[in-house]
Parts: structure tokens; C-alpha cells; sequence
């Protein structure tokens, strides 16, 4: 199994994360990193960069381990070939596709440790595929495998834990294994785990190990646990899925708007899946800025696995022929090969009224969305909603007038296959 999912752009300003000096006064050159300055400083994102950069690694972090312990998982995948060990900048002019960089050193967020948890001789795996967002008060059975090495069939002890955000354990489990098979992937006792009933959305981690007389083996995973949605009571927002006439008149005239979809405004769809590396187009990393509609909503700064069935199918706003400023509350960040300004959740004011716009998939089978969903109407009813910029009513006129919601899709690679992404990935069963 060859995979591709090593990347984000090592381009930066600053000196703690450039490497671009390194390359100075040799064959290659820095004329990469220059270029990139230059259109970054041209497209007025040049000071965002680092954090670009960072949150890169964090999504290509969370595809990588995915990628390997499926692939690890899968009944007639006996090894793989990870594409790639470090990153290649002298191939496609920019190939960010390595666990390390081109020095051999390791990307922000990394750690020697982590990385060995998932691609180690002997690994213990969750196989759970659905959704992280659970519902309060929700049983589920996280399938569990080991996939022992290097030693002879023996016995162990499996345990499990569900910690909350300051790592107090709120579900726990343990199971006594007698013989663990070695030099295949086995299935274990699976963790049977009662998420907590909570008055708030929380981010909780579950920690398993496994022990045995020769092996330690541990590994984690993050789900987040979403109380029940609450409309407010009564509000005066309209909440729409297109802007209409009628719509944009009440707008103007001082009305508050949430706005579900991209309509009027040109879009491009977005997917948990990050471009291949080396591409001109697809994402590379995202940004949740610090704003009272998203504190709430636990992220560190980026959309980890709970924004995943957010962004499949859901879509961001193209900013770059846009006449308004460009600082929305979730960013989604393109190649840096073909610099797109894309946001999926902002706000503006316009005329009298107040427009705040989502772009995301709000599945209502999604307890993330549903809760997500009612927190857009909150806000907007709110003494909170009092966006900082304003886009002209010109503009809006003209997109509306102008009716285009799509732009050109955005495909990885000419080879592009839909049978190896995320959501539509189908794996051989073990037994």
C-alpha cells in the first residue's frame, strides 16, 4: 500500500520553522521559499504562514496515522511502503510528503514516540470508523487489534480508559487476554465505553494499553461527546439556505441573516481528505479563529476529527476576487502552490443588517452539527453578533445577480481515486 498523505508546506517566515536559509548559497537555492513569500505577501497572508505551517502538520498528522493503521488493520496487507519517509522539495518544485523533513528532523507536534505507536514493529489498533462525535449518554464497542512481531504466541492484559480534559477518567475497562497470536493483526475484546451525560461539548481521549510479559503496546484516540442541541425560544434571525430578493431586501434594511450554504458567494468543496503532496490544488490545513461562536466548540485552533463529517461535502467561500476583508472565524487553507483565500464560517455586516455565513455540512444525523447548527442561531440572536467588517451591498448585488455558488473542483491528481478516501474506503475484514 503506498500512501501519500505526509503533507503540509515548510515555507515560512519566521526562523524557528524555516528552513529556507539552509538552502542559501547552494545548487537549489531558496528561489521556492521566495516565490512563496512573494505570493503569500501579494494575497496579504504572509504573517499567517507559521500558523499555516503548524496546523499543516497537525491535519497531515491525523492522515498518517490513519492511513498506516488501517492499512495495518486490513486482512491481505502484509506491509506498506509510506510515501514518503521524508519530504522531497526537489520533486514537483515543493513535496512535502515526509513523516520528517528533509533534514531528517521531525515536524511540529511530532514526537519519536507517537510516531512508533502507529508504525512500530508491534502496534496495538483501534478500528473504529464511524463518526467521533457521540452523543451524551451514548454505549458504543471500539473494536480493538494487536499486531505483534518479533516474539512468540503469549498472553496479556488489555485495558482501556476515557479520560476528560484534565485526565480524569470517566469510563474504564479491563480484560485478561490468554494467548495473543504474533506475526499477523488478531482481534482483541473490544472496549465497551459509556460516554458521560454533560451539560457541554467535551473533548475526551481514550487511552488503551496492552501488556504483555515482552510488549508494552499503547495507542489513543480523540472523541468528543455533544449534549443535546437547544434551539433558542425566539429569535428575529432568519435562518436561510440561499439568499433571495426578498432576503437581501430584510438584510439590508437591518435584519439578521444566518446563511446555510454558499449561495451567492463562488465556492469550492471541502473534504476531510488533505491534497496530495506536491499538488496545486486541494487544502493543506485549516484555522479556527478565537471568536465567541467557536470558543464553545472544542478545538485547539484547527478541525481534528470532529469537523470530519463537517467538511465532507460541505464547501468554502473563494475570497481572492472578493471585494471584503478576509478574516473569517474558520479558514480553510489551500496549497501553497495556488494560493486560494477560503473561509467556511464568517461574518459581515451589510447595510443595516448582519450576515453570518456557514458553509459546512450540517448532517442532522451528527450530534457535532446539530449542536454546531443551533450555536450559528444563538449567536446571531445574540448581543454578541457584531461582525467587525462590512461588505458593500454592491457586492452582494452582484453576486447575487451573477447566481455562481461553484468554481472549478478541486481534484488531487490526474490519478486521483475515489476508492482510497477516507469515507468511501472499504477494508477487508480480519478473520
Amino acid at each position: 500500500m503506498v500512501s501519500c498523505q505526509g503533507r503540509c508546506t515548510a515555507i515560512l517566515r519566521d526562523k524557528k520553522h524555516s528552513r529556507a536559509n539552509r538552502y542559501e548559497g547552494t545548487r537549489i537555492g531558496t528561489g521556492m521559499f521566495d516565490s512563496l513569500r512573494r505570493n503569500l505577501a501579494r494575497e496579504g497572508l504572509l504573517e499567517r504562514a507559521t500558523l499555516y505551517y503548524i496546523n499543516s502538520c497537525a491535519w497531515s498528522r491525523l492522515a498518517r496515522k490513519h492511513n498506516m493503521e488501517t492499512a495495518r488493520r486490513c486482512r491481505y496487507v502484509n506491509g506498506y511502503d509510506f510515501l514518503g519517509g521524508i519530504d522531497c522539495h526537489w520533486h514537483r518544485v515543493g513535496y512535502p510528503c515526509g513523516v520528517l523533513n528533509e533534514f531528517y528532523e521531525l515536524k511540529p507536534g511530532d514526537t519519536e514516540a507517537d510516531i512508533l505507536r502507529y508504525n512500530g514493529e508491534s502496534v496495538l489498533l483501534m478500528g473504529w470508523e464511524q463518526s467521533r462525535n457521540i452523543a451524551t449518554g451514548t454505549a458504543i464497542d471500539i473494536p480493538l487489534f494487536a499486531s505483534i512481531y518479533g516474539v512468540h504466541k503469549q498472553s496479556g492484559r488489555l485495558s482501556w480508559a476515557l479520560l476528560d480534559e484534565t485526565g480524569r477518567p470517566v469510563a474504564t475497562g479491563t480484560r485478561d487476554v490468554p494467548e495473543i497470536p504474533t506475526g499477523c493483526t488478531t482481534p482483541l475484546p473490544s472496549a465497551h465505553i459509556l460516554f458521560p451525560d454533560l451539560t457541554n461539548p467535551a473533548l475526551l481521549t481514550l487511552e488503551v494499553s496492552l501488556e504483555t510479559p515482552e510488549r508494552q503496546l499503547r495507542n489513543s484516540r480523540s472523541f468528543w461527546c455533544w449534549p443535546a442541541a437547544i434551539q433558542p425560544e425566539t429569535s428575529a434571525t432568519i435562518v436561510v439556505d440561499a439568499l433571495k430578493p426578498g432576503t437581501l431586501a430584510r438584510l439590508k434594511a437591518g435584519a439578521p441573516i444566518v446563511l446555510l450554504g454558499p449561495g451567492p458567494f463562488a465556492a469550492l468543496p471541502t473534504s476531510f481528505q488533505p491534497s496530495c503532496a506536491g499538488r496545486a490544488n486541494g487544502n493543506l490545513a485549516t484555522v479556527i479563529a478565537d471568536h465567541p461562536l467557536l470558543n464553545r466548540f472544542p478545538n485547539n485552533g484547527w478541525c481534528d476529527w470532529q469537523f470530519a463529517p463537517l467538511l465532507e461535502g460541505g464547501s468554502a467561500v473563494v475570497f481572492n476576487q472578493l471585494d471584503a476583508p478576509f478574516l473569517p472565524m474558520l479558514e480553510v487553507v489551500s496549497s501553497f502552490k495556488t494560493i486560494r483565500k477560503q473561509g467556511a464560517i464568517f461574518e459581515y455586516n451589510v447595510g443595516d443588517g448582519r450576515l453570518l455565513v456557514c458553509t459546512l455540512n450540517l448532517p442532522e444525523d451528527d450530534p457535532a452539527a446539530l449542536w454546531l447548527k443551533a450555536a450559528l442561531a444563538k449567536y446571531a440572536a445574540s448581543a454578541q453578533f457584531r461582525p467587525k467588517d462590512t461588505l458593500p451591498e454592491h457586492v452582494l448585488d452582484d453576486l447575487c445577480e451573477a447566481a455562481t455558488t461553484q468554481t472549478v473542483a478541486t481534484g488531487t491528481d490526474q490519478g486521483f481515486d475515489e476508492r482510497a478516501q477516507v469515507t468511501r474506503r472499504r477494508e477487508m475484514p480480519l478473520g
